[in-house]
């Protein structure tokens, strides 16, 4: 959350134009670091978002889905919805069944479902480039280079984060390749370990330099469509390349004298000049009628803009070449 304030600190900008609320200081940071350097709040938050991945990769990451809404002074709020989308489940034999674990917080149990049937269609690289193209005033490779060197860096687990990989251990641990990176020494990392990830580095500069086809239609869609038919899952490289990050009226509700546009999970930023104020966040997947009920359909004889392309006008600044 970044909004005018006054003040110093890791999270505040030294200005006082803008401050910024994340899961992790690091994921504040750099959002902060863009404030400072003259970027707006998509900007921030865009930012923001990258490192989340790096920072907070249990509960975010590339393979994630959410919204960001947008509003301020003198121009109309906007909702931009890259959720995640669940896909088609075919008939046939062959096809993966939900993995049930049981994950415990202490004083409760809850029953998470993981493996190849649990994968949705993910919209964060759709919708990074959506915001980008749309509001982004900056180049996104700068906002993603400080990410991406950090996930070669690598990352100290803080007590939040050592704490979620502990209850999740089970579901760490249900890959050879999960293993590897947050159980190399046969026990899930603990705080003050570090996580290094350079794959994730490489893949957020990909996003930042060439836009989100590759992980619609290009080699990771084709790498993750070919893994998880062998797997049996349940994604198509059909549904992949079919995705669409949409914009969407945001919800207003009346509060006394004023209308109110509420957010759940997220990241909002304010910032000035502009004054503008922009939430991001995860949310539960959408099925598939729901899109494509809602999904605007092209007209006869043309063809459907591919998800990394920009909503509206064209704007100032693109995802990509």
């Amino acid at each position: 959350m970044v909004r005018s304030a006054e003040g110093s600190g890791p999270g505040v900008a030294a200005d006082g134009a803008g401050i910024v609320a994340a899961g992790h200081p690091l994921t504040a940071a750099a959002g902060v670091e863009v404030l400072r350097a003259g970027g707006n709040a998509v900007d921030a938050a865009l930012a923001a978002m990258f490192t989340s991945f790096v920072a907070e990769p249990l509960l975010t990451g590339l393979g994630a889905g959410g919204y960001m809404i947008l509003a301020g002074p003198n121009q109309p709020a906007a909702l931009l919805d890259f959720f995640v989308q669940a896909p088609e489940r075919p008939a046939g034999a062959g096809l993966a069944e939900l993995q049930a674990i049981d994950v415990s917080f202490g004083d409760a149990e809850q029953v998470f479902h993981i493996g190849p049937a649990s994968c949705g269609i993910y919209g964060v690289p759709a919708g990074v480039c959506a915001a980008a193209q749309r509001w982004s005033s900056m180049p996104l490779a700068d906002l993603a280079a400080p990410a991406a060197r950090l996930a070669r860096a690598g990352v100290a687990l803080n007590a939040q984060q050592a704490y979620v990989a502990q209850i999740l251990g089970e579901l760490l641990r249900s890959t050879p390749e999960c293993a590897a990176l947050w159980a190399p020494h046969g026990r899930i990392l603990r705080e003050g370990e570090v996580l290094v990830n350079p794959e994730l580095g490489e893949t957020i500069e990909l996003l930042a330099s060439v836009g989100a086809k590759p992980f619609y239609e290009g080699e990771i869609a084709a790498a993750l469509s070919a893994t998880l038919a062998r797997l049996g899952g349940s994604i198509t490289a059909g549904e992949l390349a079919g995705y669409r990050a949409i914009e969407r009226e945001p919800l207003r509700v009346a509060y006394r004298d004023r209308e109110r546009i509420p957010h759940t999970l997220g990241t909002a930023a304010r910032c000035s000049p502009t004054r503008s104020c922009c939430w991001t966040g995860t949310c539960p997947p959408r099925t598939t009628p729901s899109r494509s009920s809602t999904t605007p359909q092209p007209p006869p004889g043309t063809s459907p803009p591919p998800p990394w392309a920009p909503l509206g006008p064209p704007p100032p600044r693109t995802c990509g070449p």
